[in-house]
């Protein structure tokens, strides 16, 4: 059997409330991180993590940064894709094509570039590069067919990834840590792929099924949908560009990543940002 992260639970409801007291309560350390190395986070997602942070040194926790590799990051990417593309993209295609439904747009450029001709994919991924596009293509070099012996070391990967990360964790003393849930607060459907589909910011505590939350914290601010400079000026830092614009009064969101089974560590520290920050938005005419 494979996957070893499954364990026989035995609940403890004191345990949990004491976890989620401790956390609530500032009884823990905290890892902040405000942007990734491999995708530049917007202005506004970065003063929302500041301001969870903020809020968390108020109620009494200690805050330490916590700075992702670009290695482990491709790591993450590489597993999370070539797990996704043949466990969502590929099936499930499929079976909506067997029922007569119609897929998204972007799922079906996944499905036929999954399916492309390898020597025109090469060549298509090469000329990509040549113009500068080497995000992209590191995005989409993964959905390729895979046997059962290549997922099969995949997911032994995705085990020794979770070892390293929990590793990490523990030497930094974290118990929780909070991050942005994207580059930008939202994106258009029409760049779902392009956008939308740049997962970074959730793919490496995917792949070890931490447990996250998700806490409203802000709006997006006069100004801050016009600014962003990732330093590559590529075809996803130009969609960006277009999706950030028009996203004034939007909500600003910060995810609270827990390790393992620690789901009330994070609830605890959610509700203590929530308590403090008290960010309330009603849609306009509700």
């Amino acid at each position: 059997m494979l996957e070893r992260q499954l364990h026989q639970l035995h609940l403890n409801k004191d345990l949990l409330q004491e976890n989620f007291d401790r956390a609530l309560n500032g009884k823990i350390r905290v890892g902040y991180c405000f942007s990734l190395p491999t995708i530049e986070a917007s202005l506004s997602m970065q003063r929302g993590i500041k301001l969870a942070k903020q809020a968390l040194e108020q109620k009494g926790f200690e805050l330490v940064p916590f700075v992702f590799t670009v290695e482990e990051l491709m790591e993450a990417k590489e597993l999370y894709l070539g797990l996704i593309a043949h466990a969502f993209v590929l099936k499930n295609y499929k079976r909506m094509i067997e029922n007569y439904e119609r897929p998204l747009a972007n799922t079906t450029k996944s499905y036929n570039f999954f399916n492309l001709n390898p020597i025109i994919k090469f060549v298509l991924m090469k000329i990509l590069e040549f113009k500068g596009e080497k995000r992209f293509v590191e995005q989409v070099r993964h959905f390729k067919p895979l046997n059962d012996d290549q997922l099969d070391q995949l997911m032994i990967r995705q085990r020794d990834f979770y070892e390293k990360m929990h590793k990490k964790w523990n030497s930094l003393g974290i118990e929780a840590l909070i991050m942005p849930t994207h580059a930008i607060p939202a994106f258009k459907h029409v760049n779902n792929g392009e956008v939308g589909g740049f997962n970074d910011y959730l793919t490496a505590f995917t792949i070890t099924h931490y447990p996250i939350g998700v806490v409203p914290v802000t709006e997006v601010q006069e100004g801050e949908d016009l600014t962003y400079d990732d330093g590559v000026n590529d075809m996803i830092t130009m969609n960006i560009k277009k999706d950030m614009k028009g996203t004034v009064g939007l909500p600003v969101t910060i995810q609270v990543v827990g390790q393992l089974w620690e789901d009330e560590t994070v609830l605890g520290v959610m509700k203590a940002i929530d308590k403090t920050i008290k960010f309330r938005k009603r849609p306009q005419n509700f």
